[in-house]
């Protein structure tokens, strides 16, 4: 199955803002989940089966339905390159296809700051939707996050920062007056971004 158009969503802002929050609340439609969890968390986890080696994941995706937390990358089955797990989890959802790639953390899955040479994930960007992907892709470091991916993304999702080079980054990826109003965010509010412009709303509490 193949999507009409990509859908590729970014959430982005500082720890606690409420980003990984809303994130959890838009998988709650989808029924193949694969979470990139590189830092362990137990949000992330609830109601997923923990994957920690390859192994385990790939019987995990033989499951008709299935939601999965990935945690290859803390190397809990011997110590691994972030990257290279990252890889092997997207290689893995561009193999069963239709399902949502959910990358926590994205920044620390780049090189040198862009996605092009992360050779799985440049693909699942740029020709997933002909395989049914979805990619939901979180960072609290948003000035991280490559242009490769948010020129691509068809929603983002804002969050609340104060950090002068993010607010920059936002200022010129969405417009001049955007970083006034990210700062008076409150917690679990958000700019949700499309092309057609933006607006101010407010997380659902899952």
């Amino acid at each position: 199955m193949s999507l009409k158009e990509a859908d590729i969503r970014a959430f982005l802002g500082k720890s606690g803002s409420g980003k990984t929050t809303l994130a959890l609340h838009h998988l709650k439609k989808y029924k193949r989940i694969i979470i990139h969890d590189p830092n362990g968390e137990q949000a992330l986890a609830k109601g997923a089966i923990i994957c920690n080696t390859k192994a385990e994941l790939l019987t995990a995706v033989k499951n008709k339905t299935f939601r999965i937390c990935w945690r290859g990358a803390v190397g809990v089955d011997g110590v691994k390159p972030a990257v290279e797990a990252f890889e092997f989890a997207n290689k893995v959802a561009w193999a069963v296809e239709n399902t949502v790639a959910f990358w926590d953390e994205t920044d620390r899955f780049c090189v040198n700051n862009s996605l092009a040479k992360v050779p799985v994930a440049y693909k699942l960007l740029n020709s997933g939707r002909h395989r049914g992907l979805r990619i939901f892709a979180a960072s609290r470091r948003p000035q991280r996050i490559p242009r490769d991916l948010t020129a691509l993304c068809t929603k983002i999702y804002i969050f609340q920062t104060t950090e002068p080079r993010d607010l920059k980054y936002f200022q010129e990826l969405v417009s001049e007056e955007i970083p006034k109003i990210i700062r008076a965010l409150k917690r679990y509010h958000y700019v949700e971004w499309q092309e057609k412009g933006y607006s101010v709303k407010k997380s659902v509490r899952v």
